[in-house]
């Protein structure tokens, strides 16, 4: 039996590996896989910010992504008319193909995560997450 930290290692570890297929064929980093799989998946946090908090990604790692998937045409940026600082990003047509390739790489690595879970087990581990989500984030600290 792993260790959470051995659990934890070993799923980022598949994820990567799974995804990099989907990186080598539109000679993208993992990085920009990530960024466009992050706004594809999760509408409504479409700022780098939000991109740095939520996969706790390193700000100048997001940039340099960002700048890159812009020039690329595979993303764009616009600022909404009550907040001009900060920059919504939408993406682009042409990067469709790569997120419906990065979808199926993700599904591909979630059943073979949950192989052999029933759906029971399954909605218990989600309803898990969701209560040690709760416990993180709503207790004050000691």
């Amino acid at each position: 039996m792993g260790t959470l930290l051995e659990t934890y290692t070993a799923e980022k570890s598949l994820y990567a590996r799974m995804l990099s297929p989907v990186c080598r064929k539109y000679r993208l980093s993992y990085m920009e896989l990530s960024v466009l799989l992050f706004l594809a998946n999760h509408p409504g946090y479409d700022t780098a910010a939000q991109i740095v908090q939520y996969r706790q990604l390193a700000k100048s790692h997001v940039s340099v992504s960002l700048k890159t998937l812009q020039q690329r045409g595979l993303l764009t940026g616009h600022h909404q008319p009550e907040d001009r600082r900060t920059i919504h990003l939408q993406i682009a047509e042409a990067a469709r193909p790569i997120i419906d390739d990065g979808r199926q790489a993700q599904q591909a690595f979630l059943d073979r995560m949950l192989a052999g879970f029933t759906p029971e087990e399954i909605r218990l581990y989600q309803d898990f997450q969701t209560r040690i989500h709760h416990n993180l984030t709503s207790r004050p600290m000691p």
